[in-house]
């Protein structure tokens, strides 16, 4: 579950794994037939990766149990504090993240 939200949200990064065409193309196709059920909201990629960045920090929290009550939600005007987090490893694409989908970003530190 993690590696799939990693990969959704790294889609269109530079620096993201580029050996996984066929997987970005069924990303891209559930996201566009999922948006299509959905009446109330549009779901384009940008949603796509602020609900993946979700579901991936609850299966964090989940597999290490490490967790305070209640969880954080993004705050927007703590934008500016993100600047200096950074994620390092494989996941160190999404410090890119940070310049233009913040709440992204968020979810993974």
């Amino acid at each position: 579950m993690i590696q799939a939200a990693f990969h959704l949200c790294a889609l269109d990064l530079k620096g993201a794994p580029k050996d996984r065409e066929e997987e970005n193309r069924l990303y891209r196709r559930g996201i566009v037939q999922l948006g299509n059920h959905l009446v109330s909201a549009s779901f384009r990629l940008p949603e796509a990766k602020i609900a993946a960045a979700k579901a991936a920090r609850l299966a964090m929290i989940l597999k290490t149990g490490a967790f305070e009550l209640p969880l954080p939600g993004f705050d927007p005007a703590l934008a500016m504090d993100l600047r200096e987090r950074n994620l390092e490893g494989p996941f160190a694409c999404l410090n890119r993240l940070k310049s233009f989908a913040p709440e992204v970003f968020f979810y993974w530190i």
